[in-house]
Order: structure tokens, then sequence, then C-alpha cells
């Protein structure tokens, strides 16, 4: 059986169809800790200035995602990986350009897609 690819959230943070989403993420979001809620939408300032930056962030419900890069806005940012291609084959036509992408690496690998109004990114600085 083919694993899902796709999992979408309210800004609650419950299970939701792609057109109602807040965020969009290649993975189940129940490993990431809730820790602030009510996200104060800071990744409404991210700008191109910020592609390939890390960030400390937090998204729906409080989920702390952790440290994560951001990959930039809208469809075309979203690296090329099974996620990209299941949100093409069936949802790129609900998604709009006014998303982040950021993708995690480390522990809980995964990429996602969040709605800036409900992400905040707390820039890293390097050592």
């Amino acid at each position: 059986m083919k694993k899902k690819q796709i999992f979408g959230y309210n800004f609650l943070g419950e299970k939701t169809e792609i057109p109602h989403c807040h965020i969009v993420i290649s993975r189940s979001i129940t490993p990431f800790p809730l820790k602030h809620p009510d996200a104060k939408g800071t990744g409404m300032e991210l700008g191109p200035k910020d592609v390939k930056k890390k960030f400390r962030v937090r998204t729906i419900n409080g989920a702390d995602m952790g440290v994560c890069e951001f990959v930039g806005f809208s469809f075309g940012s979203i690296p090329d990986s099974p996620f990209k291609k299941a949100l093409d084959e069936k949802y790129r036509k609900y998604l709009v350009d006014e998303f982040l992408v950021f993708q995690k690496t480390k522990n809980n690998a995964c990429i996602f897609i969040v709605n800036p109004l409900y992400c905040d990114a707390k820039t890293i600085n390097k050592k």
C-alpha cells in the first residue's frame, strides 16, 4: 500500500481537505510538539531576501516545526518530491500563490506549505 504523501490541517490543527487548509505537509503533524498557540503571523514579513535562510518555525495550533529552511513562495518553490507530485496531480488548482514553503531536513524531515498568517518564523542566528 502506498504511503500517504499529503496531510492538510486547518488553523486549529484539525485534519481537513486541501481547499480548507492553512498548512499542507508531507507527513503527519502529530510528532511536532504544541508549544505556542495562536501564531502571530510573522511569516508575513518574509521576503525574497530570506530564501535559503534557516528559521525556527511555529504554525497552526502552536505546532513547533523546529529549525527549517525557508524555500520560497508558491508552488514553483516546492522541491521536487513525491509531495510536490501529489499536490500537482490532485490539488494544484486549490493552491493560491500566497503560501510559504519550508523544508525540514533533520528530525521529522518534511516539506510543508503554510498560510503566512498562521506561521511564525524566527531567524536562527549563525554562531
